[in-house]
This record gives C-alpha cells, structure tokens and sequence, in this order.
C-alpha cells in the first residue's frame, strides 16, 4: 500500500509513512474502512471497528466499509447446519439440528509455533522491518532479537549514552555479547 501511495502519479504523498500507518489505524477504528487481505483474489476483512495492526506487506488492502460490514454481520450470525445420523439401535434416521457461530470455527492448514529468521538490514530500511515485528509481536508471546553491526565504528561514551541508557528507559534488558 504504501509503495502504491508513492508509485501513483498525483496521488498525495505523506510526509511519512507513520502518518499513512496512524491513518489507517484511525480510519479502521472508527469504520470508515477495513483492513485485509486479499485471499484467492477475493478480499477477506480482518480488521473493522477495532484497533488493527498495519505490516505494509503482503496482500494487505484497504476494504469498503458496507462489504467489511457485510462479512462480519456474516461471522456473526448463527448458522442452522442440518445433518442425519443414524442410532444404532433403531435404525432411524431422524433430522439431527447443531447451531453454531461461524466466528468459532477456525481452520488453519499450516501453522507455526515458533519463527528464527536471521538477515541483513540495507541501510533506510529498518522502519519497513517494524511492521513485520509489530505483526510477530501480536502473534508471539515472545519476541527476541538479536542485533549485530559491523563495518563502522561508534564512540564508547556514544554506545553508554544513547544505545545502553535508550533500552535502560525502555525496561529491556540487554546481554552483551
């Protein structure tokens, strides 16, 4: 999304891709849209009327309001599932009725419990890496990174006072290694 807002001759550019980030929160927030993605070319609304997390990746669209409306008035309304089954001891078959929420049945094909992922950062793009780890960090108890820099250089009183007292303020422990 993002990318398009700057590839698209006339389309407004922010000034930043927070301000574009902190849009979108609020417009999904208050139901002005819905953020998804697009599944088998057809657009699945996962966020609408709450708080969504924004990755920048992937097939994340923007979704009309009246279709992310429709898809969640869907989820939630009950479904009558009919279905026979046959007792053993009589051999009857009566109509047999469940209900059911569809919002309560989940199918997942793969998933996983546990991501390691090791790469290079090129240099401008450490604010496109936080969406990814804003989005692990929704899925994930846990989140560890390692960091590592190479082939520069850095004061010693510079690495106390900005890098070690930053992570002290924000209550995260680091191992030096």
């Amino acid at each position: 999304m993002y990318q398009s807002t700057l590839r698209t001759p006339g389309e407004a550019r922010s000034i930043d891709k927070r301000v574009l980030e902190q849009g979108i929160h609020e417009g999904v927030r208050m139901g002005l849209f819905g953020l998804g993605e697009l599944e088998n070319n057809k657009p699945n609304c996962r966020y609408f009327k709450e708080l969504p997390t924004v990755a920048f990746a992937g097939n994340e669209i923007i979704i009309n309001e009246a279709l992310c409306h429709d898809q969640k008035k869907q989820v939630e309304t009950p479904v009558q599932k009919t279905s026979s089954y046959t007792q053993p001891e009589t051999g009857e078959t009566p109509g047999h009725t469940e209900v059911f929420k569809e919002k309560d049945v989940i199918l997942y094909t793969k998933a996983r419990e546990k991501i390691q992922l090791r790469f290079s950062v090129p240099k401008g793009k450490v604010s496109s890496i936080m969406g990814v780890i804003n989005l692990l960090q929704t899925k994930f108890e846990t989140l560890q990174i390692e960091l590592s820099a190479a082939n520069g250089n850095m004061p010693e009183q510079e690495y106390e006072d900005k890098i070690k007292e930053t992570f002290r303020q924000m209550g995260i422990e680091i191992e030096e290694q």
